[in-house]
């Protein structure tokens, strides 16, 4: 499923600034749980960064949680590390940019994506409809540098969402599962006839 737009920065409302809590739920896939020890092992390693206020949606065989959390106060990939370390796992986020092969959007993207190879690899899922997966590397927290914190969504969503100079004004939706995801519907309940 699909999670509503990630407004563009024309549909933004008063967005919180980068020192304001800004929390969010999303949803981080997640290869190799095959117990119910899996589970509690990844439950409580996400449970244990700084923000994180809940893991919902997660079982042996789902293949995701949906984690809340302050994206303003750690990163997506200080969490995806945290899962890593409890076990023989691989973490994944997943989004999709609609516009990304029309014009020269695919060439702009792909520079905005380099940036980061450090951190993550964004790799296609189908290009004609611009959907990625992010796989986050390994990464050993160096705070003071520069991306020391590790990769956060917003690296690559704001110069994506972003009005020109700075962006390319086009809407991103990250991929959701479980909780997060709305119905086909709207959410809309059918009335009994």
């Amino acid at each position: 499923m699909i999670l509503p737009w990630i407004a563009s920065a024309a549909e933004k409302k008063a967005a919180p600034g980068p020192n304001e809590p800004s929390p969010s739920s999303r949803t981080f896939y997640i290869d190799g749980m095959k117990s119910d020890a899996d589970v509690k092992a990844i439950t409580a390693a996400a449970s244990k960064v700084k923000s994180v206020t809940g893991v919902v949606d997660l079982t042996p065989t789902s293949g995701f949680a949906n984690i809340s959390f302050d994206h303003h106060a750690v990163t997506h990939q200080q969490i995806a590390q945290s899962i890593m370390d409890a076990g023989p796992f691989k973490v994944s986020f997943k989004f999709v940019v609609p516009d990304y092969p029309k014009g020269d959007n695919a060439a702009k993207m792909d520079a905005i994506f380099g940036r980061f190879a450090k951190l993550v690899s964004i790799e296609p899922i189908d290009r004609t409809k611009g959907s990625f997966v992010i796989r986050f590397l390994p990464f050993a927290p160096e705070p003071g540098k520069p991306l020391g914190m590790g990769f956060n969504f917003g690296h690559i969503a704001h110069p994506i969402i972003d009005p020109a100079p700075k962006g390319m004004a086009l809407r991103i939706q990250q991929l959701s599962e479980g909780s997060l995801a709305k119905p086909a519907d709207g959410g809309k309940k059918k009335a009994k006839k």
